[in-house]
């Protein structure tokens, strides 16, 4: 499958909410974001579309926020 190189240093470059806890730790909003991000890069590399993503605030126990 091989190496993949995604630069995520301005993922939370316009989010205009605080979202550091302190000078290193994001907060979960923050931790979502993120993720979500990745996600969108990632699962088009195997096979998924983004579309399946759900946001963690309204997922219940049967949601599956990432196959």
């Amino acid at each position: 499958m091989g190496i993949y190189f995604s630069n995520m240093s301005r993922v939370l470059e316009n989010v205009k909410e605080e979202l550091f806890w302190d000078h290193v730790h994001i907060n979960n909003h923050g931790n979502e974001l993120v993720a979500r991000e990745m996600a969108v890069r990632l699962l088009p590399m195997v096979g998924q579309s983004p579309a399946c993503l759900v946001s963690a605030t309204t997922a219940t126990a049967s949601t599956v926020i990432v196959p």
